[in-house]
């Protein structure tokens, strides 16, 4: 399912596949719109080949999802499973950048902004029937003061917009305003891109992208982000990308792709071919949030990899027809079951690692400290004798 707001003045970005609009009542109708994915996949699918991790790692992010479409990707061989040669659809798509205003320009690997709020556009002959994702790898921020704009630096007012001249040309109450300014200021360690995609005069698609620098308390090390602009079936022309603040907004690369949508539907319907019948995952009302017992069946007639959309855990065992079986880690983070041609059972169960080792422990020192009460207190009784 996908959840977006109901409103008209900011277009929804739905992905592709998601065009069953379920509809709500009441004021949660007023708010929202959710949408219902016509190739979702099952909690268990099959894939018929397979792609090494290490190989997949070389992919780049837009080429990753493409990948999962077609192979599993495993750290080790799997006996009977033939290994793929992916394709990939996504096509770069060459660009051209034009600045909105004077305040921002286009250098090298960079833009630089000299007033909050500059924009820069790109313009592009977009796919129809396709996705377009805009691609930034290795991208950063470093942040300017207004002050630092006349001290006729390249780096930050490559334009010469500003300078000792127009310092001099202000009044000395704004030059001590923006000296005052200049001690208190804190450069900003997140900031909010804003990406708004469209065609001609009409806006299609608005989101935004946030990057927090290695300053920032909640940094986790991100410089890669991939924008997807959802499914258009007329293609975009362009994208305006909004700074919000002065600084220097660098980048290792900046691509524009398309993907076309032609087959994706097919892709899906092939993992969905083969998959688990009778899948019980023994909840209770109780206790649907979790299980540690899942069964069912499945019958395939030629070798396969059973995914399941489990996160992989040491704790989990595997059972095929009653045999113990490896589990595999899958796409980075699923477990994987490899399957012979044939009827089988399947019997996933879970128990935490080392927890009967804890109970015993704690079973030992509550032993022990009932033999040194014990102890004690005979210890006391004879003293009272003597």
């Amino acid at each position: 399912y996908f959840v977006t707001w109901d409103d008209d003045e900011i277009p929804a970005i739905i992905p592709y596949g998601f065009d069953v609009e379920i509809p709500l009542e009441g004021k949660l109708g007023d708010k929202y719109r959710v949408y219902r994915n016509r190739n979702a996949l099952p909690l268990a699918y099959t894939y018929d080949t397979w792609l090494p991790a290490e190989e997949y790692e070389q992919l780049d992010s837009v080429q990753k999802e493409s990948a999962l479409l077609q192979a599993v990707v495993l750290e080790q061989d799997p006996e009977g499973l033939q290994k793929a040669q992916p394709a990939f659809p996504e096509q770069e798509l060459p660009y051209e950048v034009s600045c909105l205003s004077d305040q921002v320009s286009l250098q090298e690997n960079s833009f630089v902004v000299t007033k909050d709020g500059a924009s820069a556009r790109l313009t592009f002959a977009g796919l129809p029937d396709s996705e377009t994702m805009l691609f930034f790898k290795g991208f950063r921020f470093n942040g300017t003061r207004t002050k630092d704009l006349y001290n006729e630096e390249q780096s930050i007012d490559p334009l010469d917009l500003y300078g000792k001249e127009k310092w001099e040309a202000l009044s000395e109450k704004d030059r001590k305003k923006m000296n005052r300014s200049a001690e208190i200021w804190v450069e900003p360690t997140g900031v909010a891109i804003t990406l708004k995609g469209g065609r001609g005069e009409e806006i299609c698609a608005e989101k935004e992208f946030r990057y927090l620098s290695p300053k920032n308390s909640y940094y986790w090390g991100r410089h890669d982000f991939v924008n997807c602009f959802g499914y258009d079936a007329q293609g975009l022309t362009y994208i305006d990308i909004t700074f919000p603040y002065r600084g220097i907004y660098s980048f290792d690369s900046m691509k524009l792709f398309g993907r076309p949508m032609e087959g994706f539907a097919e892709a899906a319907d092939r993992l969905r071919e083969d998959t688990v019948q009778d899948l019980d995952l023994h909840n209770t009302e109780e206790t649907a949030y979790a299980t540690d017992h899942v069964t069912g069946t499945i019958t395939l007639e030629q070798p396969k990899l059973l995914l399941l959309a489990i996160p992989y855990a040491k704790g989990w065992k595997a059972y095929v027809d009653g045999e113990e079986q490896e589990l595999l880690k899958a796409n980075s983070m699923y477990m994987g079951l490899m399957l012979q041609e044939g009827n089988h059972e399947i019997l996933l169960t879970y128990h935490t690692p080392g927890q009967t080792a804890g109970w015993l422990v704690s079973l030992a020192g509550l032993l022990g400290t009932v033999l040194v009460l014990v102890v004690n207190r005979k210890r006391r009784y004879r003293s009272r004798e003597v």
